[in-house]
């Protein structure tokens, strides 16, 4: 994902978290900040940040077919998948259908590896745990919002407690990582799907454009919080469910899931008959461990004459990002025992 559209995804979560009755007080506190946190959803892609959880492997987990030891344990079910992913989620549509994929695919195993102990799931269940412990810590406005906080036992020092804009700041920053694990060429060890390739780049440009009416990163916070929200719903006009489903197990789970959903979407993409897979026993190191020669196919070259799937799974990467960006924040948020809407005070900035 490029800025604008990890800033369409973050705000338009916003947006659907005020649709839920247990997360409108969430909302309710992220608003306010908008103009001056959105940033936030593409601060880990910025250069003057990888000296932080920014490294780019931070955002991958390229996976390849694994021949090596306990192979079983990669071998995922078609079923079990689907199962995971859930009805809400549209990259389940994408997928419902075994026969898009070659025969046996499901069959094998597929194993994620990461650089130096890197990893995308690592990375967003470690900021959901510290936004956790940032709310509890929070000033008396996140205070008004929780149950079982720390300042309804003891004062907080000067300078201590979470500002509503610091908590704000880390719930975008969240977001990076879950967006990203929804782009296809982020799960799959091809070369076909590095960044440097023909595909990746110019896919990520292409759901820019998709996202066009919302604000230009330097533009943003010249927006409203108000504006902000409406150009979000704007730019990615979907539907979604009133009650943002809960996840099925952590959120370390829920980004290995999509990252597998991912694959299989690329695999649909890119098939592995024409386009082999990577093969491997043992972890990876890098990506100077891929072939010095394999095919590189263009953004135009496979979507040709598959305008109609470009448009499905692109539709797919936008909702399904938005859905699990709420429903990562709405575990975060239910997680400090966060009081619904219909007894929490509405705070006015």
């Amino acid at each position: 994902m490029l800025s604008k559209g990890h800033g369409a995804i973050a705000a338009r979560a916003v947006a659907l978290l005020a649709t839920d009755t247990a997360t409108r007080p969430l909302a309710d506190l992220l608003t306010p900040s908008l103009p001056m946190v959105v940033f936030g959803a593409w601060l880990p892609d910025k250069t003057y940040f990888k000296s932080g959880s920014g490294d780019t492997q931070n955002h991958v987990l390229k996976m390849a077919e694994y021949t090596g030891p306990n192979r079983k344990r990669f071998v995922v079910t078609h079923k079990e998948t689907l199962k995971q992913l859930g009805e809400a989620r549209k990259l389940s549509h994408v997928l419902r259908d075994a026969g898009r994929l070659p025969e046996g695919w499901w069959d094998k195993a597929y194993r994620g590896d990461c650089p130096r102990g890197e990893h995308p799931a690592n990375c967003a269940m470690g900021l959901a745990t510290t936004l956790t412990d940032l709310l509890l810590l929070g000033d008396p406005r996140i205070q008004a919002r929780v149950t079982g906080g720390v300042g309804h036992r003891m004062a907080l020092p000067d300078g201590a407690a979470t500002s509503e804009m610091q908590a704000s700041l880390y719930f975008f920053m969240l977001s990076h990582y879950l967006a990203d694990a929804h782009m296809p060429c982020h799960a799959d060890a091809r070369p076909l799907a590095l960044y440097r390739g023909k595909l990746h780049a110019r896919w990520e440009e292409y759901i820019d454009e998709q996202v066009a009416k919302f604000p230009a990163p330097e533009k943003v916070s010249e927006h409203t919080p108000e504006q902000i929200l409406e150009r979000a719903v704007a730019a990615i006009p979907l539907d979604f469910p009133n009650v943002i489903p809960s996840l099925k197990s952590d959120v370390w789970q829920e980004v290995i899931w999509i990252c597998r959903a991912s694959f299989a979407v690329n695999c649909i993409i890119a098939s592995p008959d024409r386009y082999p897979l990577i093969k491997t026993s043992k972890p990876r190191k890098d990506e100077h461990d891929l072939p010095a020669k394999a095919p590189m196919p263009s953004f135009g070259e496979l979507f040709e004459g598959r305008r109609a799937l470009l448009e499905e799974v692109t539709e797919a990467i936008l909702h399904d990002a938005v859905l699990s960006v709420a429903q990562v924040w709405k575990h975060v948020w239910q997680s400090v025992k966060g009081i619904q809407a219909i007894t929490a005070p509405r705070l006015v900035a």
